[in-house]
Formats: C-alpha cells, structure tokens, sequence
C-alpha cells in the first residue's frame, strides 16, 4: 500500500470520526454514548439545508426554468397520446441534474460542518 492509500485512508476514517462527533456519537470501550442534543442540532442544520434547497428548485419551477408542460414532451388529448422522446430525454437529463446539483449540495454541506468542527 503506498503513502498515498495510506493517507487516503486516514483522511476518510478523520472524516468519519468526525462525523461521528458532529453526530454526538461516541464509541469507546465497546459502549456506544449518544448526545441527542447534539445530534438533533446536526439534523436541524441538514433539515435547514434541504429546506433551503428545495425552495430554490420550487422557485425555479415557478420561475419558469422547469416548464413540465412542454419540456415533458408528453400531449395528451382525447383521441391520441404523442410523446417527443427528445424532449422527454432532455427532460429528465434536466432532473437529473437538479438531483446531481442537490445531493452535492448536501455532500458539500455535511463536509463544511465536518471541515469547521
């Protein structure tokens, strides 16, 4: 294993202890203790987060940067179902990245708590 793996590795098990903290949760002499005020404080901020995050995908919704009408791609009338694959692709390509875009900012959001503890 070389220098680099080795670091790698101590740096995610840090990082993982220190989740661990952040989340009041800790192991010593095979007993588990758990601070629940610290953990409830840790969920409040990722709630807070999510929460904030959200509103910004509503508001594009709203905004008009997400048409679900015509980006869909999909028309439905009594007589027929038409669906344009194109836009449906791009459609979901465009979701897909919202989803990519948000679970990111939750990655990043958990590593600034983890970084400035």
């Amino acid at each position: 294993m070389s220098n680099k793996d080795i670091q790698s590795k101590d740096s995610k098990q840090n990082n993982e202890l220190n989740l661990l903290d952040l989340l009041g949760i800790k192991i010593e002499d095979g007993k588990i203790q758990i601070d629940t005020n610290t953990t409830k404080t840790f969920f409040e901020n990722i709630h807070k987060k999510v929460e904030d995050k959200v509103k910004d995908i509503e508001k594009d919704i709203k905004d008009g940067n997400i048409d679900f009408k015509d980006s869909v791609g999909v028309k439905i009338n009594d007589d027929k179902i038409e669906i344009d694959l194109n836009r449906t692709k791009s459609f979901l390509n465009d979701i897909s990245n919202k989803v990519k875009s948000f679970a990111s900012s939750i990655d990043s959001t958990i590593e600034d708590i983890v970084k400035k503890n």
